[in-house]
Formats: structure tokens, C-alpha cells, sequence
């Protein structure tokens, strides 16, 4: 692996952020990025590195949640 997990998960917080602050184009820098970094990786790495990415994006992802009336 060229990069560390670390390294992915940290590009998953920055889309995370992006996203969270409705900033789409640093959002899509990022995920630009982040095709990069996984082009480079060998075929057995990739799975490791986009479970790294998912797991920093779902730990900084603020989605709203819908409150339906009563």
C-alpha cells in the first residue's frame, strides 16, 4: 500500500466537512483526489483504502434527520 489508511480516512473527513459546509467544489477536489490516490494502489490494497475513506466520511457526515408532524 503506497498510502496509509490514515491517509484515506482523512480525505474522507475533508469530503466529509466539505459537504457538512455545503462547499461542493472542494468536495469534488477531494473526491478527485482521492481517485487519484486509489489509482495508484495495487488491486488487493483498494478494498482497504475505500473502507478507510467510508468510515472517515461516515464519522464526520452531519446528515439531517427528517421529524415528521404528529
Amino acid at each position: 500500500m503506497l498510502n496509509t489508511l490514515d491517509f484515506y480516512f482523512d480525505i474522507g473527513k475533508k469530503v466529509a466537512t466539505a459537504r457538512n459546509e455545503r462547499d461542493e467544489a472542494r468536495a469534488i477536489f477531494e473526491m478527485d483526489y482521492l481517485r487519484r490516490a486509489l489509482g495508484v494502489e495495487k488491486r488487493e490494497d483498494k478494498p482497504a483504502a475505500r473502507a478507510a475513506y467510508d468510515a472517515g466520511f461516515k464519522a464526520f457526515r452531519n446528515v439531517p434527520q427528517v421529524e415528521y408532524f404528529k
